[in-house]
């Protein structure tokens, strides 16, 4: 996937807007098993958090997640959004750099 753009795409609010069409926690639990990629479970809880205001659970699931897929900007972003100070700009710089908009829409402001 090197040559491809699969690094920006924005796993979290993806997922996260799909699992929650459903109120099902069956259909949920089925769902988030079929995702293949741990990561992408973490990131997803990680943003679940985020939208809650728990930024500190937050932060932990997105460091998981980032550990094990550390190419995904999306995940940068969202982390940039959870955690305070120098950790926050860095994951914003961080998201930037790899691509994600968003991120470099954000930078471009300060």
């Amino acid at each position: 996937m090197r040559n491809s753009d699969y690094n920006l795409v924005d796993i979290p609010q993806l997922f996260y807007s799909f699992i929650n069409q459903t109120h099902n926690p069956n259909r949920i639990a089925a769902i988030k098993k079929a995702i293949a990629y741990d990561s992408f479970i973490k990131a997803v809880d990680g943003y679940m958090y985020l939208m809650i205001g728990k930024y500190h659970k937050a932060t932990i699931l997105l460091k998981e997640a980032i550990k094990e897929e550390p190419n995904q900007a999306s995940f940068y972003y969202y982390l940039s959004k959870a955690a305070t100070g120098n950790e926050a700009k860095e994951a914003l710089e961080k998201a930037a750099k790899f691509g994600y908009y968003q991120a470099q829409v954000e930078l471009s402001k300060k």
